[in-house]
């Protein structure tokens, strides 16, 4: 999966109030609804699109939008 098509999942799975703002090296702090939803619809991102299993202790340790890419 190419950054660009991750991207586009990654906002689809957060559901931002503005998705133009989100890159790949988007600090995840720096997202506004970067919360515990967030990460539970990127753990069923990752469940659904990639058939792996990814804990929210491995996203915690995330920094960047690529830092979770990365993961794949």
């Amino acid at each position: 999966m190419s950054e660009y098509d991750f991207l586009e999942e990654f906002i689809s799975a957060i559901d931002p109030a503005e998705p133009d703002l989100i890159n790949i090296e988007s600090h995840l702090a720096s997202i506004p609804e970067w919360d515990s939803l967030a990460v539970l619809g990127v753990i069923v991102m990752f469940e659904t699109l990639f058939d792996r299993k990814i804990t929210g202790e491995i996203i915690a340790s995330a920094q960047t939008v690529r830092d979770i890419f990365n993961f794949i």
